[in-house]
């Protein structure tokens, strides 16, 4: 640990600039074994090399979950620095299972659809619960933006730019006059029924796709089989860490693909977003390497996009794979995971 600026820092290709408590660290990749189990407790040895504590350290979610400091993310297959362990609001967001929450003076807590498994502990947090879809998700009364409300199953944004229950939680009887009785099926819908472009653009919970007015995923289907049965226009896929369904990757552009990096990954050079690797190969390494795009980490067996791809020191760091060379502002492989003498000089 040294003093300096972070510009200074970032010079040295051994070091690496802690965000959390504003100094100057020697990087986890560059510590030898002895160095590596250290006080500051952020670095641990695989048995191979040193690397970022949870990242490193643990490679199923049994292990990653007997650590406080760590967390699993299902939808990446990996595990990684808990919430609370981030002690500003620009570090704490930049993790899509992250939250900043003003109490105590500010601390970063998960999500609430990754945070809580029954509705019990969901609503003693301030959160909704969804009893169609077993499931936790945020308030919608705390949701300020339209693009977090509409992301949100639980929410709808209204044309008073409030964000309020969506539709699917009123019964047939209780049903909003803005959403549609379908009593046939003993449910309130979304009603997206407008016949012209203009007309559907009024509600903000519509989409005019190949002229047709359709809801979103999200809120048309609560369930994974109905999800991936979907039919053109809409273009739909599963998520099962949030038990949602969401729009499909074709359908995004940048921000919305980059929202969601177990799904979709984003092509800078087409500027086109597409399924992530891990969706396309799984566990398959022969097709995995097979992509230029993608690699396959041995110590978790999925397939992962590669760390070239990889356009921020950020997104580098939580892949155990991978290694952010601030000298040259790219994501390098790391090298016991290079797998030719070429690669590896």
């Amino acid at each position: 640990e040294r003093t300096g600026t972070q510009s200074d820092c970032n010079t040295r290709s051994m070091c690496e600039w802690d965000t959390n408590d504003n100094v100057c660290r020697m990087r986890c990749t560059s510590r030898a074994q002895t160095q590596c189990a250290v006080a500051d407790g952020k670095c641990a040895w695989n048995g191979v090399s040193c690397g970022s504590k949870c990242v490193t350290a643990y490679t199923t979610q049994g292990a990653c979950d007997g650590d406080s400091a760590c967390m699993w993310d299902s939808g990446l297959v990996q595990c990684k620095d808990a919430c609370p362990t981030y002690t500003t609001s620009g570090t704490c967001t930049q993790d899509r299972m992250c939250m900043w929450a003003n109490i105590n003076g500010g601390v970063c807590q998960k999500q609430c659809s990754y945070g809580y498994k029954d509705s019990a502990t969901c609503l003693g947090a301030g959160c909704s619960w969804s009893s169609a879809r077993d499931q936790c998700y945020s308030s919608c009364s705390g949701l300020a933006d339209s693009t977090s409300c509409k992301a949100d199953p639980v929410c709808r944004w209204t044309s008073n730019a409030t964000c309020v229950a969506s539709c699917e939680t009123y019964s047939v009887s209780t049903c909003p006059k803005d959403c549609k009785a379908d009593p046939l099926n003993g449910v309130c819908r979304q009603n997206c029924s407008a016949t012209n472009q203009v007309s559907c653009a009024s509600d903000p919970n519509c989409r005019w796709v190949t002229n047709v007015c359709v809801s979103s995923c999200v809120s048309a289907y609560t369930t994974k089989s109905a999800c991936e049965a979907a039919v053109s226009p809409l273009q739909c896929m599963w998520d099962a860490s949030t038990t949602t369904c969401k729009d499909e990757c074709s359908t995004r552009t940048k921000n919305p693909c980059q929202a969601e990096p177990g799904l979709c990954s984003y092509n800078s050079t087409s500027a086109y977003c597409v399924k992530s690797c891990l969706r396309l190969y799984g566990a398959n390494r022969t097709t995995c390497d097979a992509d230029s795009n993608c690699a396959f980490d041995p110590m978790r067996n999925v397939c992962t996009s590669s760390c070239a791809s990889e356009a921020t020191a950020g997104s580098c760091g939580v892949k155990a794979m991978c290694e952010w060379n601030t000298q040259s502002s790219t994501c390098k492989r790391r090298c016991e995971y290079k797998t030719s003498t070429a690669a590896c000089l």
